[in-house]
C-alpha cells in the first residue's frame, strides 16, 4: 500500500480477506472431519458444487496470509489510514492464528498421501 491509503480500500480489504478465511475455514473443517469424496471436498457456494482439495486450502491460506501480512505491516506503520475499527489488528491477527493452523493441516495432509 502506498502513502495515503484510503481507509475504505483498507476496510474492502479486510472484508475480502474474511470472506477467504471463512471459506478456508470452512474446507478445513470439512478436510478435518473426512467430508470427502474421491479425495476432494465439496462445498455449495452459489448452487455451484465447487470442489477444494489440500492443495487448494494450503495455496489459498499462504495467498492469505500474505495479503493479511502486508496489511499488518501497513496498520503498524506510519501511514496507516485514520478512522479504522479499533478491533482491526485483532482480528488480523486471529485470521492470520487461523490460516497458519489451515495451512498446516493441508501440508500435513499434502505430506501423508506423497509419503
Amino acid at each position: 500500500m502506498q502513502p495515503g491509503t484510503d481507509t475504505a480500500v483498507v476496510l474492502h480489504t479486510f472484508d475480502e480477506c474474511d470472506r477467504k478465511a471463512d471459506r478456508l475455514r470452512r474446507g478445513y473443517v470439512d478436510l478435518a472431519t473426512n467430508v470427502i469424496e474421491d479425495g476432494k471436498l465439496g462445498e455449495r457456494t452459489h448452487d455451484e458444487d465447487v470442489k477444494l482439495t489440500a492443495a487448494d486450502l494450503q495455496l489459498g491460506a499462504q495467498e492469505l496470509l500474505d495479503t493479511i501480512d502486508g496489511q499488518l505491516t501497513l496498520l503498524s506503520g506510519p501511514v496507516a489510514p485514520t478512522g479504522l475499527p479499533t478491533d482491526i489488528q485483532g482480528r488480523y491477527q486471529q485470521m492470520r492464528t487461523d490460516m497458519a493452523a489451515v495451512l498446516k493441516y493441508a501440508a500435513t495432509v499434502l505430506a501423508s498421501r506423497t509419503g
